[in-house]
């Protein structure tokens, strides 16, 4: 009780004496730092963050203007929209993967859902802001296909032996999904026809039977 009663008798000693340090003593700095924003892609860093390259004191209409929400719904766009908007926001945003484009680049895979939703934001007045993302389970245009391998492999083999080789390109195939979600997680680099073998861009990070 008494270190109590004397921090705050020497508080208030502080303010009567004015001996609190002035803010000329401490200056203040935007929370700007450039340095922030060299994470080049694909590198990740749970220090630098690209956010805190910049900093902008928004007024409070600008931020009521601006509230949005991940517009990720399965069905009934519409009917989300709506309540929404009637909740206040202004803002959607919409994922469009590059692995949603189809193999000859002509369209979407199924582009039904992304019209709905972008309908549903203009009838709503809800502002959409587009990601396009290129997430490592589908990353970009491409064919999923299924090949046996013709004997076992084992965690740490630079090469497997498939039953066919129909389709498979050096640098543009590869063994998908082995440990995580991830197209093309070990590259075929090489094959040798005679034997069907395919030599690896890295290691196998399994076991995997033959069959």
């Amino acid at each position: 009780m008494r270190i109590a009663l004397r921090i705050g008798f020497t508080t208030t000693a502080l303010l009567l004496l004015g001996e609190v340090p002035r803010a000329a003593e401490f200056p203040l700095a935007p929370y700007v730092d450039v340095a922030q924003l060299d994470v080049p892609w694909p590198k990740h860093s749970h220090y630098r963050q690209p956010w805190r390259a910049y900093l902008e004191t928004r007024t409070g209409d600008e931020f009521s203007r601006g509230i949005g929400i991940n517009f990720n719904v399965p069905a009934k766009e519409a009917l989300a929209a709506r309540l929404l908007a009637t909740a206040g926001f202004r803002a959607a945003r919409i994922e469009i993967g590059w692995g949603q484009v189809a193999w000859d680049e002509k369209g979407l895979t199924d582009a039904a859902p992304v019209l709905r939703r972008l309908q549903a934001c203009r009838e709503y007045g809800l502002r959409p802001t587009l990601l396009l993302n290129a997430h490592h389970g589908v990353p970009c245009p491409l064919r999923f296909f299924e090949r046996r391998l013709g004997a076992d492999a084992t965690q740490g083999d630079r090469s497997v032996r498939l039953d066919d080789l129909a389709e498979i390109e050096p640098g543009r195939s590869g063994l998908s999904n082995l440990t995580d979600y991830m197209a093309a997680q070990v590259f075929i680099t090489a094959i040798d026809p005679a034997t069907r073998t395919c030599t690896l861009s890295r290691p196998l990070p399994k076991d995997l039977k033959a069959g």
